[in-house]
């Protein structure tokens, strides 16, 4: 009789951080945007743990996805997404999307305010992730 199989799962942690709007003209942190000033919207992943230098190797994607909430008129606007793969060997991420028409083309409004979140997948691009987190927190406001 053969004695039973362990398996071992290493250590792995995921962070998101740093959920900010950058004005595109100036690369400052701003939270109050003219509708159709261009806008880049970025957020930091940082993976550590033995379990994520065992990870990056295998070059899983990293997929995010920016949404912007009214809080005034309870829209959701989906600002858009981008997908980028991880290497072995770095363990931190700044994904960003670019804006280059500014929150009008998402269907914004002026005189408002947006909770922006963004979704985070982690894995094969097409399959169910292994690693699913949000983050929010950032307020925009609007004018024209």
């Amino acid at each position: 009789m053969l004695p039973d199989s362990h398996v071992a799962i290493a250590a792995f942690d995921c962070v998101l951080s740093d959920l900010v709007a950058l004005a595109k003209a100036t690369g400052r942190m701003e939270t109050i945007f003219n509708l159709t000033e261009p806008a880049i919207l970025s957020v930091t992943i940082s993976f550590s743990g033995s379990g994520a230098i065992a990870l990056m190797p295998l070059t899983p994607s990293i997929q995010v996805d920016f949404y912007a909430k009214s809080l005034h008129r309870r829209d959701e606007l989906e600002l858009g997404s981008v997908t980028l793969p991880t290497q072995a060997q770095q363990l931190v991420y700044t994904p960003a999307i670019a804006l280059p028409a500014g929150l009008a083309a998402a269907g914004a409004m002026a005189n408002q305010a947006y909770g922006i979140s963004a979704l985070v997948r982690v894995g094969a691009t097409g399959f169910p992730a292994f690693v699913v987190g949000t983050i929010a927190g950032l307020m925009l406001q609007t004018y024209e």
